[in-house]
C-alpha cells in the first residue's frame, strides 16, 4: 500500500478522486500539506435555529468562509403589515451607523410592484408589506459575499416567496402571493460576525439553516 493508504501506488489526489482508507494520522498529515480535500464541498451546514414568536435574531457568520448561505423555512411574521430589516453586528455591536445601502422589490400575483431603495440608512429592509397586506408565510435564502474579509465591503442578495396565509405555513387561501427579491451592502469594510433581522413591529417565528462555501471554491 502506497503512502496515505492509497491505492494504486501512484494516485493522483484531487476533489472527488479520493481512494484508499485513511488512518487520522494521514487525515492530521495531509491536511498539513494542504493536500486533504474531501472537506471540500461546495455547501457545508455551520448551524441550524428555530425561533418562535421573538422579537429579533441575531444568525452567526462563522469565520473561514468567503460565502455564506441562509435558508429560512416556515417564516411568519406574528402580526400584519410588517418589515423585516437586517443589520450587521461587528465585535458583538449591532452597526446602526447610516451607511446601509439597499435595494428591494415585491411582486404579487396581480402584476403589482412595490418597491424600496435607500442609501445611507441605517438598516436594510429586506421585505416590505404593504398597508393592503396582511401577515404572510413563506421561504427565502440570503446569500452574503465578504463577511470574512476586512478589506471588501460585504454584499449581500435576497429571494424568497410567501403567502397570505393567516401565519399559517401550512395551507394556502387563494388571497395572495408574493415573490421577495433585493439586494444591499454593508456599511464597513471589517469582518461581519453575524446579521441581526428583526420586524418594524411585532414578533417572528421560523426556522434558519447556515451554510458556509469553501473558501477553496471562491
Amino acid at each position: 500500500m502506497s503512502e496515505y493508504g492509497y491505492i494504486p501506488e501512484a494516485p493522483e489526489q484531487s476533489f472527488g478522486n479520493n481512494k484508499g482508507i485513511f488512518t487520522p494520522k494521514d487525515i492530521y498529515d495531509l491536511k498539513k500539506l494542504g493536500k486533504w480535500t474531501l472537506d471540500n464541498s461546495d455547501l457545508i451546514l455551520l448551524s441550524e435555529m428555530d425561533f418562535t414568536d421573538v422579537s429579533s435574531l441575531s444568525v452567526g457568520l462563522p469565520t473561514g468562509y468567503n460565502n455564506h448561505v441562509l435558508l429560512f423555512n416556515e417564516f411568519s411574521p406574528i402580526a400584519d403589515n410588517t418589515q423585516l430589516n437586517a443589520r450587521y453586528i461587528v465585535d458583538g455591536t449591532i452597526q446602526t451607523a447610516g451607511k446601509y445601502s439597499y435595494h428591494t422589490l415585491r411582486n404579487d400575483d396581480s402584476s403589482n410592484v412595490y418597491q424600496l431603495a435607500a442609501s445611507s440608512t441605517s438598516a436594510m429592509v429586506l421585505f416590505n408589506a404593504t398597508s393592503s397586506q396582511i401577515k404572510y408565510s413563506g421561504g427565502w435564502q440570503m446569500t452574503i459575499q465578504g463577511a470574512d474579509n476586512n478589506t471588501v465591503i460585504p454584499k449581500c442578495s435576497w429571494k424568497g416567496v410567501s403567502v397570505d396565509a393567516g401565519g399559517d405555513t401550512t395551507s394556502f387561501d387563494g388571497e395572495g402571493m408574493w415573490s421577495d427579491g433585493g439586494s444591499g451592502t454593508s456599511p464597513t469594510r471589517t469582518r461581519q460576525e453575524a446579521i441581526h433581522f428583526y420586524m418594524s413591529s411585532n414578533n417572528i417565528s421560523g426556522k434558519v439553516s447556515v451554510f458556509g462555501v469553501n473558501k477553496s471554491w471562491i
